[in-house]
């Protein structure tokens, strides 16, 4: 559902409004991965096994809702446009003096591709199914490249994924991690390890203004900037090992600072890898013909937030486990900093490539105009 709403998405807004658009779609992923364990074991252990079900299949309910009455832009194009034909040619007379009667717009088409036909070649003869051709060509014995694994040759959506990754580790390492770490130092249960990880979640109202900010500037300085200030965020938690005020009000603090980073930075993440990709489709034509590349890198997408889910929790229990809770805290703000670094050096393309640079100029001109 994640990569055909992406695409969806793509598909409405366009590359201008990308990171506007999605940076509010990211407040419900990263708020229903931070809050939704929490609010998960608060109905079981109030309102029982049931309760937990319940509330899913209405969301999903909701959800297939919306997806049943969804106008899709290529079906809403293709009314205006003939709405548009209607009225544009329904009552045009004709411009030969001879003929009284009125024509329409799908004869005068007709008219207008019958004489491009007859002028070039017949659009429906593809110029390369001739069989004599393509035994002359090796193509059909030597194996070709999946595409896919062409894409990911491209080091600015290497770049886009990692991050994705970085930021899904980050996130459901300490969702799981940390409402244990609370109860062992605070004696902290469910209800204060949820409104704890509230302080991840609230920030997540700001991310809006960062999507804004990445359709208008460059993403590379946001994404590197956001991951960068998540590290003094998360090295600070490791000093926090005792139940006093102090540790508290440390503890709230870099988790705020934290949820501000991690929310946000999927936005220009997002639009960083929506740009390599259209990018990437100029730059190969061949590649992709009529199916384009959004849904097959969107999925590239998902499988690596999925993959930091999956890591993320194990990561982070088995560290807390056998090394304690600042060798996690410490651990965590390393993977933030090599991301971090990542991104400023490929994001929007090498940092020091001549040629991504004149397409980020030339990108930039468009953004701002």
């Amino acid at each position: 559902m994640w990569i055909t709403g992406l695409a969806l998405l793509v598909d409405t807004v366009g590359r201008e409004g990308i990171g506007q658009a999605t940076s509010l779609a990211d407040i419900g992923v990263t708020t229903g991965t931070v809050l939704a364990p929490t609010l998960g074991g608060l109905l079981y252990e109030n309102a029982g096994y049931y309760s937990v079900f319940a509330i899913s299949f209405a969301i999903l309910a909701v959800d297939v809702f919306l997806r049943l009455v969804l106008i899709e832009k290529k079906a809403a194009n293709a009314w205006l446009l003939a709405e548009s034909s209607r009225r544009e040619y329904g009552t045009i007379k004709s411009n030969s003096p001879d003929d009284g009667h009125r024509s329409n717009g799908f004869s005068s088409a007709v008219q207008k591709g019958g004489q491009s036909n007859d002028e070039g070649q017949d659009p429906l003869i593809d110029p390369g199914s001739d069989p004599e051709a393509r035994l002359r060509s090796w193509d059909w014995i030597v194996p070709k490249t999946p595409t896919t694994l062409k894409v990911l040759k491209s080091s600015r959506i290497q770049a886009a994924l990692y991050g994705l990754l970085v930021q899904s580790v980050v996130l459901c390492s300490l969702e799981a991690v940390l409402p244990i770490f609370l109860n062992e130092t605070f004696g902290w249960r469910a209800q204060g390890g949820g409104l704890t990880l509230l302080a991840i979640a609230i920030p997540s109202v700001f991310a809006p203004v960062v999507g804004y900010l990445s359709d208008r500037y460059s993403p590379r300085w946001i994404t590197g900037s956001l991951f960068m200030i998540a590290v003094p965020a998360l090295v600070l938690l490791r000093f926090v090992q005792k139940p006093s005020m102090g540790d508290i009000s440390l503890l709230l603090v870099s988790l705020v600072v934290l949820g501000f980073t991690v929310n946000c930075v999927m936005s220009p993440l997002i639009v960083d890898l929506t740009n390599a990709v259209e990018d990437f489709e100029q730059d190969h034509p061949e590649m992709f013909q009529k199916a384009g590349p959004y849904a097959r890198v969107y999925g590239m997408m998902v499988f690596s937030f999925a993959a930091g889910t999956m890591l993320g929790p194990t990561l982070g229990a088995y560290i807390h486990r056998h090394a304690d809770w600042p060798a996690l805290a410490l651990f965590l703000g390393l993977l933030s900093a090599s991301e971090g670094l990542v991104a400023l050096l490929f994001t929007d393309g090498f940092i020091l490539s001549k040629r991504d640079k004149g397409k980020r100029e030339a990108g930039g001109v468009v953004a701002r105009v």
